[in-house]
This record gives C-alpha cells, sequence and structure tokens, in this order.
C-alpha cells in the first residue's frame, strides 16, 4: 500500500519522519522508541498521510495540539483534491472517524482541539452554552453569513468582517473585542452606533477602552474575565 507520511510539529511546520529534522523538533537525534507515536501522543505533533492518493488520515491528541500545527493541517486538508478522510484521536483512547468533505474535517478538528471553556462565576450573570448549528442551519438567522465568515476565516479576525456586516445591515448591532496575547486585557476596538446602553457617542469615546470600565462596573468585570477566557481558549 502507498503512503505518504508527513507530521506538523507544534509550531506549524511540516517535516518527514525519520529526518533530522523530525529528530530536531522531537528533541532526541537517536530515539529509540516509536519515536513517531510517542511525538503525537505526547507533544503535540500532527501525523498525516495520504493513503493510496484515495484518503487522507490524522492522528492527534487533541488536547495536546496548538493552534499553529491546527491551521497547517486544516489549510493542507483544504487545498486537497482528495475527498476522503479518516480522523483518528485520543480520548481516553483511540478513537476514529471518517469525513467525506474537507469542510466537515476541518470543523471536526477544530471542535476537536477546542480546550474545555469555563465561564466566569456570578450571580447576576449566566452564560449558557448553545448550538452553533443553530446559527449555520437556520437560513432565517440575521447572523448566519458572520458565522459562515467565522467558519470559513477559521476563527482569524480580518477587515473584511466589517464590510460582510455593513453588507448584511449587522454592523449597528455589531461589537469587536481585542485581546492582545501579552497584555491579555480585553479591549473595545469596535462599537456599533446601536449601543448607546454604553453611553452617549460610546462607538468613538469607548474605542481603545478597557471592556470593565463600563457604567455598570459589575458587569463590565464580569464580561471582560468571559471575553479573556474566550480568547484563551481560542473558543
Amino acid at each position: 500500500m502507498q503512503r505518504l507520511t508527513m507530521l506538523v510539529t507544534p509550531e506549524g511546520q511540516w517535516v518527514f519522519p525519520n529526518t533530522a529534522e523530525f529528530y530536531a523538533a522531537l528533541g532526541d537525534p537517536n530515539p529509540d522508541y516509536d519515536a513517531i507515536a510517542f511525538a503525537v501522543k505526547n507533544l503535540g505533533f500532527i501525523k498525516f498521510e495520504v493513503i493510496e492518493k484515495s484518503i487522507i488520515e490524522i492522528e492527534l491528541h487533541p488536547r495536546n495540539i496548538e493552534l499553529p500545527a491546527l491551521l497547517a493541517v486544516q489549510q493542507q486538508l483544504l487545498s486537497s483534491e482528495i475527498n476522503l478522510f479518516r480522523i483518528k484521536y485520543f480520548d481516553d483512547k483511540w478513537q476514529s472517524e471518517i469525513s467525506s468533505t474537507a469542510e466537515h474535517a476541518v470543523e471536526r478538528l477544530s471542535q476537536l482541539a477546542a480546550p474545555p471553556f469555563i465561564p466566569p462565576q456570578s450571580e447576576r450573570f449566566v452564560v449558557e452554552p448553545q448550538d452553533c448549528n443553530i446559527l449555520f442551519d437556520s437560513e432565517d438567522c440575521p447572523f448566519r453569513p458572520l458565522a459562515q465568515k467565522w467558519r470559513t476565516s477559521f476563527g482569524n479576525f480580518d477587515p473584511s468582517v466589517i464590510s460582510l456586516a455593513v453588507n448584511h445591515q449587522l454592523i449597528a448591532r455589531m461589537m469587536v473585542i481585542g485581546v492582545k496575547p501579552r497584555e491579555r486585557e480585553a479591549r473595545f476596538r469596535f462599537i456599533g452606533h446601536a449601543h448607546q446602553w454604553l453611553g452617549r457617542n460610546s462607538e468613538f469615546n469607548a474605542i481603545g477602552e478597557k471592556v470593565q470600565n463600563q457604567p455598570d462596573k459589575e458587569y463590565g468585570e464580569w464580561v471582560s474575565e468571559f471575553y479573556k477566557s474566550i480568547a484563551a481558549t481560542r473558543q
């Protein structure tokens, strides 16, 4: 059986097994064990195999995956002409799933790699997880175009999101919160003019301000922690 095997490092670099580049990424120049299995299960590598030019097999341990590795594999899937995918992942034991489209395989990988999210606790405010399929499956949902954009962009924000919101008459209700990795402070980056509850001319005056600086201080501090948690878990 003809196989092409590659690995993606946690930094998103492609390497071939049993090469100097792989051993350098592994941190062991002369392993006396199954180095590929060890790297996948313990170090956050993703194994990527093309079998007989008819099926792509992806093997990973979801809880060890870093975002650069995930994006590298997803981009490779979307550029492939193969339309059958097997995802093998470790969850107490090895599991296996089949996908018949690259888009579904990409979505499933994102679901598997998403860290568990626990919203901050508050006596006044409650967050309940919702089924995202409501956004994607309902043609009547006004936020469906933004959800579809988010999915196809792998969760990466770019200025085209703003133009999309304008075209679908969502810009007035839209708000963009930015969280820089090092600063880890949630700040307002865009506020639609419908959000007057933040104060008069808030769409201009509040830009760059910390999210916690709101008229309701308790809510501001709570929701700021919520956004920071979302950013930290890549949800």
